[in-house]
């Protein structure tokens, strides 16, 4: 990222992306608008590019703009000062559009409820007996999964080479329920 900003080219390896939606919005001549909704790691500019070329031409970005990530969305988000201001003014932090609940932070990844047999596997660092979770969780966009227990998040797994490597577990008290920014 750093190198291409910089004007470097560089050789990028093809891998495979999703894309979930891709809309036309405007087109003026040699310009074109477009939406898209793509997995986590998909390269818009190179999206760009390799539709240029495909329409027997050249492409690239004017502008970015993302409208979305996970649970985050632009139609939510405030500004700094904004958030001060609310907070100074006594509006609680859970209360303003820009914050998700702790639990809400992993929403739209593929999820799974743990017994409290697999929960006490996850907080005392017996990963081996996690791997018997993996077919119970239906992967579908990416390879990460959320962990549940009683409806409160408590890790994060990834999917590699068939076998699941914790990524996060988190140890709640259960009075933390608090939102993050």
């Amino acid at each position: 990222y750093l190198l291409a900003r910089a004007g470097l080219e560089i050789e990028r390896e093809p891998k495979t992306c999703h894309l979930y939606q891709f809309r036309f919005l405007n087109y003026e001549a040699p310009h074109a608008k477009f939406s898209v909704e793509c997995s986590s790691g998909t390269y818009v500019r190179t999206l760009a590019q390799d539709f240029g070329r495909f329409m027997g031409s050249l492409g690239y970005l004017r502008e970015l703009c993302r409208v979305g990530s996970g649970p985050f969305r632009l139609e939510n988000a405030l500004p700094l000062e904004a958030v001060i201001e609310s907070l100074e003014s006594g509006v609680a932090l859970r209360d303003l559009s820009c914050t998700v609940p702790f639990d809400g932070l992993m929403a739209g990844l593929p999820s799974t409820e743990l017994s409290t047999q697999e929960l006490g596997s996850l907080l005392h660092g017996r990963y081996g007996a996690i791997q018997r979770i993996a077919h119970r969780i239906s992967w579908g966009q990416g390879d990460y999964a959320a962990l549940f227990y009683r409806e409160r998040l408590r890790g994060v797994v990834k999917l590699e080479e068939q076998s699941l490597k914790v990524e996060n577990v988190f140890r709640l008290e259960e009075s933390a329920h608090e939102s993050v920014l």
